[in-house]
């Protein structure tokens, strides 16, 4: 099975996607409440929120790549391509932008793995060339992760800037 991300452990175990790999990591480090503790309501609700992240908006977002290796982007397969693909992904952040008039992150008031993963997703919209401009909250939950100083960190790191 060949699938990214893929987290491989010391005794050689490989565990692959996201909803999978993040909770994991969080639950190494219970102290830091990345994701809420197994057998609690605020976690399912949480994976839900991953699910959403993963399923929904990281494929919303890859969708518009994959295209530009199927079509010309001249073509009119392309244009009505685009326009699905901003329909649908203008559904995604509707729910998100609603979900944050409400909460300052996405699993509630406490920073999550949801929140990272949730950072490099959304950092997507700028080179495909959609503008989240008008999702308000998303706007300011991004201004908020940006600020975060471990986040600061890993874009300086990374070479991007934040």
């Amino acid at each position: 099975m060949v699938q990214l991300p893929v987290l491989v452990l010391d005794d050689g175990t490989a565990l692959t996607q996201n909803v999978a790999i993040l909770p994991y990591i969080a639950d190494l480090a219970p102290e830091k409440s990345l994701f809420p503790p197994s057998g609690r309501l605020e976690r399912v609700q949480a994976e839900s929120w991953l699910s959403f992240i993963a399923a929904d908006l990281h494929t919303a977002f890859a969708t518009e790549y994959a295209w530009t290796l199927i079509w010309d982007r001249n073509s009119p397969e392309w244009e009505n391509a685009q326009q699905f693909w901003k329909q649908r992904l203008n559904r995604r952040l509707k729910v998100l932008d609603d979900r944050l008039a409400h909460h300052d992150f996405i699993a509630g008031s406490n920073f999550t793995v949801i929140d990272a993963y949730a950072l490099i997703v959304l950092n997507w919209a700028e080179p495909t060339g959609f503008s989240i401009s008008s999702y308000e909250n998303i706007v300011r939950y991004l201004k908020r992760l940006n600020e975060r100083p471990a986040v600061q960190r890993v874009m300086e790191r990374e070479g991007l800037s934040s």
